[in-house]
């Protein structure tokens, strides 16, 4: 059986008409919807590169900062290495200025030097490790091997007036952070003038600071 439709033909093409605007603003809603969410996901990788580009320049900045702080780094380095081999060849670092100036700040007034003498010689370390028990797979202590240190032995001979300045000098050499393992050579009464006006004279030996 066939339907027939016996509207007007001004209503049908209204119909049509109707139904195509219905169709193409669906197609144009899409459109947009589709351009938004393309809007939005460019908007989103702008806002990431600037981030990076950001990062970047932060990144840049910090690292001409640190090219610009390296020559004094490398100098630092240098002197660092330079003191280094001095302290490993020479034993200490430590120019005479600095020991006579420590000197005639730490010995009594009444003290005179008559001779100082520089030597070095190779010392044995502690050994960190003594006391320490044997592990499985690792030596004693006792039985590490520990290379030897050269170290300045400075040797000072003087003369106080009595037996008590010169115990003052050897506690004054002892307490000086630039000195260590200062010893008693000798202390022996002697006499200093014509008139056998007698002195103590004695010798200290003690170890430069590194």
């Amino acid at each position: 059986m066939e339907c027939v439709n016996f509207l007007p033909r001004r209503l049908k093409l209204q119909r049509r008409r109707r139904r195509r605007a219905m169709r193409q603003a669906v197609v144009l809603a899409a459109s947009a919807c589709a351009l938004g969410a393309l809007g939005y996901w460019r908007q989103t990788e702008v806002t990431a590169a600037r981030a990076d580009l950001a990062c970047l320049k932060q990144q840049q900045g910090q690292l001409e900062e640190r090219l610009a702080a390296l020559p004094a780094l490398t100098e630092q380095l240098a002197a660092g290495q330079v003191k280094q081999r001095i302290s490993r060849e020479l034993g200490s670092r430590l120019t005479i200025n600095a020991v006579l100036a420590e000197l005639s700040r730490r010995l009594p007034p009444a003290v005179s030097l008559t001779g100082i003498s520089y030597s070095t010689v190779e010392m044995q370390p502690e050994d960190p490790g003594a006391g320490v028990p044997a592990r499985p797979g690792r030596p004693a202590g006792k039985d590490l091997k520990i290379p030897p240190e050269k170290r300045v032995r400075v040797v000072i001979t003087g003369l106080a007036p009595t037996d008590l300045d010169v115990a003052n000098a050897v506690a004054q050499l002892s307490a000086c952070p630039l000195f260590s393992n200062a010893a008693m050579g000798y202390a022996k009464t002697v006499a200093v003038d014509k008139d056998r006006r007698k002195a103590s004279s004695f010798q200290v030996s003690c170890l430069m600071a590194r």
